[in-house]
């Protein structure tokens, strides 16, 4: 039975649960309204230089997922307002004097940021549990570092997605680009372009990395679940209230209140095992990929929770952040200000002997304006826009007192526009802050430009969806000229859940094929 044929039999009947859920919404919004004006005091007595943030933190209680992001914001205006003792700023969620109110820390300046992971005062794993909550406890972001699993798992997971795994992938890279500019060059236009890039991107890592292929309602049904995931994950209004009305955890309600993300976990349990796994076991089998690699293929079992989470682990967080990426590139190079950029890619592309659809991984390398201009939407917008660990020792940052389970939040997209390290010019599209005198790749320090996370921990996909971008954007530039609507400009409306969004529907990119004398290689050098 289709899933929406069962959804639509859930439907007729009186879920108790989802009435127990939207009843704790509406509650959660009156406690808002009720209480926004609270303000809290001070953790350290004669704390100097940083300010906390008041009255603002029961922004957590959106239900759309953004409450983290929209204190984030807050807490930077506040903390870059005196950049001369560093640009922190602290809040609680919940009233300080409150036991059970949790104590956060904003850090932007990179020379704070390597202090926290330098000073190993903080969990290495998954410490607040935002994957483990979706992809359960057995997997790479859970695992507790440094241990014999965690790095049979990582090593499996970079041997997986070194070069020599990408170059065998270029083949079905291309011939998926092909069917997707097809269809571009039939319509002259991409209608919705986030969703454009994001079954672009699930094409590529089911095809290349799991040996499935998904048809476009299974892609719908698992953006459509990545986005309510996302929003669940992100929203923290029962962390939030249960800071204000302790007593609430011990409340029968409370099993109701919790019930939303496990109902999601279960469904896309369900999808992945239905509409992935079984339709393609065969050929999952019978292939090279991700869930073959390094077993005896007798003992894999498919539909077991294990390599149902593997899966998750690919289609979901690995899919998501790429198509986010993808999402901003083309943004900023269909953006009509930024057209000079476009010209110096079109220019250095026809220093290659031939078309990108026929290049190889390192042919794609070499092109190093290219992977500047990934670089600079990385920085401009990091597809993960917040980091937050969690202490696990005593320790004392400037004047504040770090005591174990404190929050610090990391904030890429702060960080990467902080301006005091990245110049006045830091919120401009500009590639070339990528590109040495000589013309090589500048390489910033990790805690300065950190995308994909910080090592040891670094997201070990970072080449592979480096590439998915980088093939795609070649290939459309060399043979269209791109545009967005003529109000749509850089810096574009963003907010967050745990990935980036960009706060506009149905955003269209138009396309204008290049003049036969713009598709000859070689003969613009630059």
């Amino acid at each position: 039975m289709l899933h929406s044929e069962k959804e639509s039999k859930e439907s007729k009947t009186f879920d108790f649960n989802k009435y127990c859920e939207e009843a704790y919404r509406y509650f959660s919004s009156w406690l808002y309204s009720k209480l926004q004006k609270v303000t809290m005091t001070d953790r350290v007595a004669e704390l100097k230089g940083i300010d906390p943030l008041t009255g603002l933190c029961f922004n957590a209680c959106r239900v759309d997922g953004t409450g983290i992001y929209h204190i984030i914001i807050e807490a930077a205006k506040l903390a870059l307002t005196k950049e001369e003792y560093g640009a922190c700023c602290y809040w609680y969620f919940g009233p300080e004097k409150s036991k059970s109110s949790q104590f956060a820390l904003l850090m932007i300046d990179p020379k704070d940021v390597e202090w926290l992971h330098k000073s190993k005062v903080i969990q290495m794993n998954d410490g607040v549990g935002t994957f483990s909550k979706f992809l359960g406890n057995n997997n790479i972001f859970s695992m507790k570092y440094g241990t014999q699993e965690w790095r049979e798992e990582r090593n499996r997971h970079l041997n997986f997605l070194d070069d020599k795994a990408i170059e065998k992938d270029m083949p079905e890279m291309h011939k998926i680009a092909d069917d997707y500019i097809k269809k571009i060059d039939e319509e002259g236009k991409i209608a919705n372009l986030e969703r454009f890039t994001a079954d672009y991107t699930l094409d590529v890592v089911s095809k290349t990395k799991l040996s499935t292929s998904l048809d476009q309602y299974t892609k719908d049904t698992i953006s459509s679940m990545i986005t309510k995931i996302s929003t669940e994950l992100g929203n923290q209004t029962y962390t939030f209230i249960k800071s204000i009305l302790p007593f609430i955890e011990y409340f029968p309600f409370n099993y109701f209140i919790q019930t939303e993300l496990s109902k999601l976990v279960k469904l896309a349990n369900n999808i992945l095992r239905d509409d992935v796994i079984q339709p393609n076991k065969e050929t999952i089998l019978s292939k090279h990929n991700f869930i073959t690699a390094g077993r005896n293929h007798s003992d894999i079992k498919l539909t077991s929770l294990d390599m149902i989470n593997e899966f998750k682990e690919f289609l979901v967080v690995g899919h998501e952040t790429t198509a986010k990426l993808l999402l901003f590139t083309l943004m900023l190079l269909a953006d009509s200000n930024h057209r000079d950029v476009s010209k110096k890619l079109l220019r250095e592309i026809h220093t290659r002997d031939k078309s990108p659809r026929e290049w190889a991984k390192s042919d794609f390398d070499k092109v190093t304006y290219l992977t500047a201009i990934v670089n600079e939407a990385l920085r401009l917008y990091p597809p993960v826009p917040i980091m937050v660990n969690r202490i696990n020792k005593h320790c004392t940052f400037r004047d504040i007192e770090l005591r174990p389970g404190d929050l610090v939040f990391n904030s890429a997209l702060q960080t990467h526009h902080y301006k005091p390290v990245w110049g006045n010019d830091a919120d401009q599209f500009k590639p070339e802050r990528f590109i040495e005198e000589n013309g090589a790749i500048k390489e910033y320090n990790e805690y300065m430009f950190h995308p994909f996370g910080f090592n040891p921990r670094k997201c070990v996909g970072q080449k592979f969806a480096m590439l998915e971008v980088k093939q795609l954007v070649a290939i459309l530039v060399s043979e269209y000229e791109m545009s967005l609507e003529k109000e749509m400009h850089h810096p574009f409306p963003i907010s967050s859940t745990i990935t980036m969004k960009v706060m506009m529907q149905n955003i269209p990119l138009y396309f204008e094929k290049r003049k036969q004398e713009e598709l000859e290689f070689k003969l613009n050098p630059l």
